[in-house]
């Protein structure tokens, strides 16, 4: 990928968690509330002071985590990935095609001379994604969502 292949994918991995951040919430709200507060979402859940980790927390608390294990741990990978493309550091190849960046990858911050594969992780997510989103509106349905 280059500089801006990967600035392109940041935006759609940040999208597409967006997704399944806000599910979450709702499947959280139906779970003890019995019903989806918005109100409740924007200022409990997704407060600036609030962690898609602490509503993880919670989504663990309200499922069966034996039965959903490898899901948790997909919704984990999501995450990861996530956090990847949104605060990681970009770096490349002097050499420019373009007034392009060639050859871009993620600085990997526990040990600066290995770079993360941004591809390989995009691809990852994409290939996680779905069925985790999948998995989530079985939930959501199961706590009584529906989108009528």
């Amino acid at each position: 990928m280059n500089f801006t292949e990967i600035i392109n994918a940041r935006g759609i991995v940040a999208n597409k968690f967006v997704s399944i951040e806000g599910l979450v919430a709702v499947i959280i709200c139906l779970h003890y509330l019995k019903r989806v507060d918005n109100k409740f979402i924007l200022n409990v859940l997704k407060n600036e002071l609030s962690s898609f980790g602490l509503c993880k927390s919670v989504l663990k608390l309200i499922i069966d985590n034996k039965k959903n294990g490898d899901e948790l741990q997909n919704l984990e990978k999501l995450n990861r990935i996530r956090n990847i493309f949104s605060h990681s550091v970009i770096s490349g190849d002097s050499g420019q095609s373009n007034g392009d960046i060639m050859n871009a990858s993620f600085v990997n911050h526990k040990d600066l001379d290995k770079k993360i594969n941004a591809e390989e992780m995009l691809k990852e997510f994409n290939s996680l994604y779905d069925s985790t989103i999948e998995w989530l509106m079985k939930i959501f349905e199961e706590k009584g969502g529906n989108f009528k």
